[in-house]
């Protein structure tokens, strides 16, 4: 029998094994991270379970979150608890959001405790929500004058959903003198930090002038900034009645989009544009090549000497559509009146496809046609050059 060879594979063992004990706390919390930002949660839960265990606060607070997931709160809230003896901010913070969010556990006077726990150790997120509880009364006293100091130590350390509940309440004068300026710095300063719900009330602020200096482009900027966002979607456009031309004549001027189908010759019929206004038809663009679309944004392409249009197909099945938030800007004097309608279809020649350009201002007037090739480009170093022709 060969001992030297035994001898020295248990040894061999013997180290692997102390190589695997070593592994600390800090390095199994890294490995978590790792395989976190990997997608592999499996992993990344058993590395901070470790972690955990070992006595690394942040792990304490990663495993919990998984515990939490996992509908295991009385577990997540023992591993917090620990995380809060080390004194960990992210373990207070948590444990508050528990105790105020969670029905099984609620408990207001405890959120409060872990709040303020967590705010006298500099956690800023936990200020706005303690600010919250203070503004409403729950589990505390109601002391608006209290919540607005937190929310401004929150917003003034650039939480963005601080700044914008700011601005909501300078807008109203809730708990704060009615100031629409400091609306406006509020509510830019949430904007520029990307806070969604921010860009429509700064949209109106600029529309209407309050608070700052009127500007119509930099209005629909905002407003179209926040069409753009998924969600945001549907509130913009419910928006757009309440801020673009609500006192003009064409207020009453109604979109559909006709969808394509077939006539009762048993040919397919292109899809078509209604505008109508008190019910009367006043403009109606038939599809040439197959189908329509609103142009959405023209920018200078100096490169090519062209104008670049860029366009969203859609397809609404007849239902009403609020056209005003397509208006441009084609002279770039800050009226936005103007509405592009493309006629388009994938593949077909250059010339083919059509830009129908109409004034919304003068009654929906179709002012011009201009030609689009199949990228949508404009062959004008100027757009106010297609009024010319």
């Amino acid at each position: 029998m060969n001992f030297n060879r035994i001898f020295f594979t248990a040894s061999a063992f013997v180290l692997s094994a102390a190589a695997l004990a070593a592994v600390t706390p800090e390095e199994y919390y890294q490995q978590g991270c790792d395989f976190y930002a990997k997608g592999n949660m499996v992993e990344a839960r058993k590395a901070f379970e470790a972690s955990a265990r070992g006595g690394n606060a942040m792990s304490q607070v990663c495993f919990a979150n998984f515990l939490k997931k996992e509908g295991k709160l009385k577990d997540a809230i023992k591993w917090l608890e620990k995380a809060v003896a080390e004194k960990h901010p992210v373990a207070m913070r948590a444990l508050g959001n528990i105790y105020s969010r969670q029905e099984e556990f609620r408990d207001f006077k405890k959120a409060v405790k872990y709040y303020q726990m967590a705010v006298d150790h500099g956690n800023v997120e936990a200020m706005y929500s303690l600010a919250n509880c203070y503004f409403h009364g729950a589990g505390v006293t109601q002391d608006k004058s209290k919540g607005v100091v937190l929310l401004h130590r929150a917003a003034e350390k650039n939480l963005a959903v601080a700044q914008y509940i700011l601005g909501t309440l300078y807008e109203k004068g809730d708990g704060v003198i009615k100031d629409a300026k400091k609306a406006v710095e509020w509510y830019s300063r949430a904007a520029d930090n990307g806070h969604l719900p921010a860009f429509l009330p700064l949209s109106a602020a600029y529309f209407n002038g309050d608070g700052v200096k009127q500007d119509l482009v930099k209005a629909m900027e905002l407003l179209r900034i926040a069409v753009a966002q998924g969600d945001a979607n549907s509130i913009a456009e419910l928006n757009a009645y309440k801020i673009f031309n609500v006192n003009e004549k064409t207020e009453a001027v109604k979109f559909v989009y006709v969808p394509q189908n077939i006539g009762k010759d048993g040919k397919d019929k292109m899809p078509k544009m209604e505008f109508r206004k008190d019910g009367k038809l006043i403009l109606s663009i038939e599809a040439k090549v197959q189908n329509l679309c609103f142009v959405e944004e023209i920018r200078a392409d100096k490169k090519n000497n062209k104008m670049r249009l860029t366009f969203t197909p859609f397809n609404f099945d007849g239902k009403e559509f609020d056209w005003r938030i397509k208006l441009l800007d084609l002279k770039g004097d800050g009226d936005f009146r103007y509405l592009i309608i493309a006629d388009y279809h994938t593949g077909t020649a250059e010339g083919d496809m059509k830009g129908y350009v109409v004034d919304v201002k003068d009654n929906f007037k179709h002012i011009a046609t201009i030609p689009v090739g199949e990228a949508f480009d404009l062959p004008y170093t100027n757009p106010k050059l297609i009024f010319d022709r």
